[in-house]
């Protein structure tokens, strides 16, 4: 396996130090787009805005990258 993308493992990072009520306040897009991550830090953002709109999501894989920028900026 090679080296996981840093902005990934800042994902990943916000995954595990977020407390129960901190994900509760995600909205369900920001909640799929981690478990996916965590699931596969290599899941290409096209890939994972295509399982989102199978789960009733509509989003594109730009939103998906800019919705993980925010996600990292969140956690810091």
């Amino acid at each position: 396996m090679g080296k996981i993308q840093p902005k990934i493992q800042k994902a990943l990072e916000l995954l595990c130090s977020m407390s129960e009520d901190a994900w509760s306040n995600l909205d369900k897009v920001d909640q799929k787009i981690i478990e996916i991550l965590n699931s596969n830090a290599r899941t290409p953002s096209k890939e994972i805005a295509s399982e989102l709109t199978k789960s009733s999501h509509d989003v594109l894989d730009r939103t998906i990258r800019k919705r993980i920028e925010r996600l990292e900026k969140w956690n810091h």
